[in-house]
């Protein structure tokens, strides 16, 4: 098994709607600035594959950087964001910040925290797996991303995930196990 670099990126700045489904949301304006920059960095690396969420405001994240390293984006179900609730929700801060506390609990219709982290670390060692060594950039959102994070340094809680800037890059690797060094 050969070493792999994997660039986790939180999308771009999104426009959330209540009339709209959560997967469609599309970027913003800033959000789309934001995908621009996130290509002109990354893609100095010396990026393989590239892997997305499939929700729309993810896919269009990395999209330029997909046109730049001329890098087909594969989506894959497990890095969507967590479902909070088969309704919509005016304010689900509190609950957020309870389910960093709680991660069993849910809202109706949702999932908690440890059912998107387990989720999430599957489409991940799944991802770890395929690319064999070859570096990889993962599109995702926030809340899964701060899990996962959590889930391999304790500090990462909900001021962590409140302060995660849109379009941000984590660096973790993978050799049997997945490594983060902030």
């Amino acid at each position: 098994m050969s070493k792999t670099r994997l660039f986790l990126v939180r999308h771009a700045v999104a426009a959330p709607h209540p009339e709209i489904a959560e997967p469609d949301w599309p970027l913003t304006e800033a959000g789309q600035a934001q995908a621009h920059d996130l290509a002109m960095s990354l893609g100095e690396e010396a990026i393989a594959a590239i892997w997305s969420s499939p929700y729309q405001r993810s896919v269009d994240t990395v999209a330029p950087l997909s046109k730049r390293l001329s890098c087909d984006t594969q989506t894959h179900e497990g890095l969507r964001e967590r479902c909070w609730s088969d309704v919509w929700l005016e304010d689900f801060l509190p609950h957020l910040k309870r389910s960093f506390n709680e991660p069993d609990f849910k809202l109706p219709g949702g999932e908690s925290a440890r059912e998107a982290l387990y989720r999430f670390e599957a489409a991940m060692i799944e991802i770890a797996v395929a690319a064999d060594g070859a570096p990889t950039a993962v599109g995702t959102h926030g809340n899964v991303l701060s899990l996962f994070l959590r889930s391999l340094d304790p500090r990462v809680d909900f001021e962590f995930w409140k302060n995660l800037p849109h379009a941000s890059v984590f660096r973790v690797d993978w050799d049997g196990y997945f490594l983060w060094r902030d």
